[in-house]
């Protein structure tokens, strides 16, 4: 599977909706704009907890280079608690605040 780029893929939705946003959110009814509203809200979201669970990921590779270990349970106890705590967070669906 390939690997998306948020990053790009953010600046392309954002250039398609710099063009064409505008015209087309004005022509909606209020229900269908709020609606629009709270989908971006929700999505805005996601893309929060899939950017924290790609931290963690990238967390836990580090370790394994650093301590040269074929998987997490190899770490030292303690690294393995910071890991899994990252990622309790990272997957926990809250906000990065609430983490």
């Amino acid at each position: 599977m390939a690997h998306l780029d948020s990053a790009i893929l953010r600046e392309q939705i954002a250039e398609v909706v710099r063009q064409q946003g505008e015209p087309i959110f004005a022509q909606l009814s209020e229900a269908a704009r709020e609606r629009l509203r709270r989908e971006g809200l929700k999505i805005n979201v996601q893309i929060a907890r899939l950017g924290r669970i790609e931290e963690a990921i990238e967390y836990g590779h580090s370790l394994m280079d650093k301590y040269k270990v074929e998987t997490l349970g190899e770490l030292p106890p303690e690294e393995q608690l910071e890991f899994a705590r990252l990622w309790a967070n990272a997957t926990s669906g809250g906000n990065s605040r609430e983490n």
